[in-house]
């Protein structure tokens, strides 16, 4: 288990993916509505976490855009969720505070978090990616180039900075046993 990144994706790409988004609404942060049922998930908009908006896809055809290349920088991938990708959308103050995809009583099923970059690194300031291996620093610190893509444990911990200037758009999956060798 580690993090891997690399700019797998082309401008042309990553306005592709970008054009499969669909209306873009505040993201929701889940809670568990009681400690012994981790199935019954409340969704609601806290700015407390995060603060951004989010849009669901097209997973299949985005699927068929990225799966070739994401099975080459890690190979244990061998399919592409068919509901578990967003387009998220962060504007200017917008943020994600530290937290797990996956933790012991919220969204177990979740193994690998993959997060590819859609925005041109000049285009905005700020909304860094920072993703901790271990619990205690340093956090790696995700490239901003157009088309990087991560792919980490959805146990580590990891956060989006504030972001101060223009936009930034990612793709983000969840892949689940079902995509994973």
């Amino acid at each position: 288990n580690m993090v891997l990144q690399n700019i797998l994706f082309s401008k042309e790409e990553c306005d592709t993916i970008l054009s499969l988004s669909k209306k873009f609404k505040k993201s929701s942060v889940t809670y568990t509505s009681t400690s012994d049922s981790p199935h019954k998930f409340t969704h609601s908009y806290n700015k407390k976490y995060r603060d951004s908006l989010t849009s669901n896809v097209d997973c299949l055809e985005i699927g068929k855009i990225i799966l070739p290349k994401i099975s080459l920088l890690d190979d244990t991938i061998i399919s592409t969720p068919t509901i578990n990708m967003n387009i998220v959308k962060y504007g200017e103050g917008h943020y994600f505070k530290r937290h797990q995809d996956r933790s012991s009583d919220n969204y177990f099923e979740r193994k690998k978090t993959l997060i590819i970059q859609l925005s041109e690194e000049d285009t905005y300031k700020g909304g860094s990616l920072r993703v901790w291996e271990k619990e205690e620093n340093p956090y790696i610190t995700a490239s901003k180039k157009i088309g990087n893509t991560i792919i980490f444990d959805s146990g580590y911990y990891h956060e989006v900075t504030t972001l101060e200037v223009g936009e930034r758009f990612v793709l983000v999956c969840w892949l689940e046993d079902n995509n994973l060798k």
